[in-house]
């Protein structure tokens, strides 16, 4: 069925009753309320880092390698949370490294990239 087809009935109703889904819908859920919760830790690493940078003129390294991972981390979510990942974030999924996400992104074309080509070996 292509994404511009309308379902049949049966189709319909298959669609409805996987188990898969609601499964999905559940974990979603979840992530949207961890989702929350990273939303007032990043505004805490925020205003942290900013009376760092005010007080001792230094970033605080710390918060800067916590502020990478998490904004990754919400990348993660979103990517969940839209269908665009079929991997979920931790905690069931790992916790993302404090590199920036355009490392991470490379890391994973690449990664992804060896995948299809050990997929069309004979």
């Amino acid at each position: 069925m292509s994404h511009t087809q309308q379902p049949t009935s049966e189709e319909f109703k298959q669609h409805v009753k996987n188990t898969g889904t609601w499964k999905r819908l559940l974990m979603m859920l979840i992530f949207c309320i961890i989702y929350s919760v990273s939303e007032i830790v990043l505004a805490a690493v925020v205003i942290l880092q900013f009376l760092s940078i005010l007080f001792t003129g230094n970033k605080n390294d710390k918060l800067l390698s916590l502020g990478a991972s998490l904004s990754s981390y919400t990348y993660q979510i979103f990517s969940y949370l839209t269908f665009n990942s079929e991997k979920q974030p931790y905690p069931i999924g790992e916790w993302p490294s404090d590199k920036p996400l355009v490392e991470q992104q490379e890391v994973i074309a690449a990664a992804d990239s060896e995948e299809q080509s050990a997929g069309t070996e004979f």
